[in-house]
């Protein structure tokens, strides 16, 4: 806990009897008071008659103190392959999270208020198409995935990616590939793929503080004449620029993102999210005579290293505000920002030596 020290959390404490299957955690909660939540899945030993079982639940943990805060059970089941497949955060108290069977999916995602351990939501909006299940989360919007009986061009059925709002459970926009039908086959559907994004260029679908989701549309399977739809990882909102490529470097402080940042051949340039437009541009022969990659994102400033140094240039101005660091920023969560060297602050430009 940055500014307090360390805290251990026993988590073995609250689970009772049985062999714990997986967990996945997450960070949830307003700045200031923000909650550890571990999804559990726990195995339940046969008995007498009794078969194995698995027990699946939520606790909350106070990131501050450690202390245990509440739990809400997510089920038991006798289907021994369930297990807890996805939880989501939000900037409130409450999670999403979702169960699924390697015998058929469960679809039954629910939101949670871990303060309180109480349901606030369960189903999603639009379960009459199919059993939903959530296939990306981010720091206050949850993917939910329906699927049809109509095939794409490669034989899988058709998908529908919903964001829905993580404290509400109502729906903020679709992308439905029945409705966007491939060129090369007018009677089949687009593929669709959902790619979540962190600050540190990546993320877990399942377990993220994401904060923008790009949803893929394959007209041709995975080109450059597949199309994108990007959306706001906090409310859902749309954005103008639209990433297909997958290999970005995300801001999530002043929401612009670097395109191609893992392609020595590609010139780097880094977009407004919200309008589209271009900020800052590295051509691809100034790229290549400097043999120059990415490192990082953060607040406004590039982060780079070159054959000679590892300069960092404030995208706004075009200026390099400094010339050596070995501190670039790797993870922003909750106001903090994380450091390659460890350092944990809330000081966005930390290794620029700025305020």
């Amino acid at each position: 806990m940055p500014g307090d020290g360390p805290h251990t959390v026993a988590l073995s404490a609250n689970l009772g009897v049985g062999e714990i299957k997986r967990q996945l955690m997450n960070v949830t909660g307003p700045d200031g008071d923000l909650m550890l939540v571990i999804a559990s899945t726990i195995l339940i030993p046969s008995e007498g008659f009794t078969a194995q079982s698995v027990d699946s639940r939520l606790d909350s943990y106070s990131i501050s103190s450690g202390d245990h805060i509440a739990t809400y059970d997510l089920g038991k089941s006798d289907d021994t392959s369930q297990t807890v497949s996805a939880i989501g955060a939000s900037r409130s108290d409450v999670v999403g999270a979702d169960l699924a069977s390697s015998n058929g999916g469960v679809g039954s995602p629910v939101g949670v208020n871990m303060r309180s351990g109480q349901k606030v939501w369960a189903g999603g909006p639009h379960t009459v198409l199919g059993e939903a299940a959530i296939a990306g989360t981010s720091s206050g919007t949850l993917v939910l995935e329906t699927v049809s009986n109509e095939k794409d061009p490669f034989g899988s059925r058709c998908v529908r990616e919903e964001g829905i709002d993580t404290v509400t459970g109502k729906s903020l926009w679709t992308v439905d590939s029945t409705k966007i039908p491939d060129p090369s086959s007018p009677k089949s559907c687009s593929v669709v793929r959902l790619i979540t994004m962190d600050s540190d260029g990546g993320g877990d679908s399942y377990s993220s503080f994401g904060e923008f989701f790009a949803v893929n549309i394959s007209v041709t399977g995975y080109n450059k004449k597949d199309k994108c739809q990007s959306f706001d990882g906090a409310t859902g909102a749309m954005y103008e620029y639209n990433a297909c490529t997958g290999t970005w470097r995300y801001d999530p402080l002043n929401k612009l993102v670097v395109d191609n940042a893992g392609n020595i051949n590609d010139p780097v340039v880094v977009y407004d999210l919200v309008s589209g437009k271009v900020v800052y541009t590295v051509t691809a022969k100034q790229r290549n005579s400097l043999d120059l990659s990415v490192q990082g994102l953060i607040g406004g400033y590039l982060y780079t290293k070159t054959s000679d140094g590892t300069p960092i240039v404030d995208v706004a101005t075009g200026k390099v505000v400094a010339n050596e660091t070995i501190n670039a920023p790797a993870l922003t969560v909750g106001g903090y920002t994380l450091y390659s060297d460890g350092t944990i602050t809330t000081d966005s430009h930390l290794a620029a030596g700025a305020n």
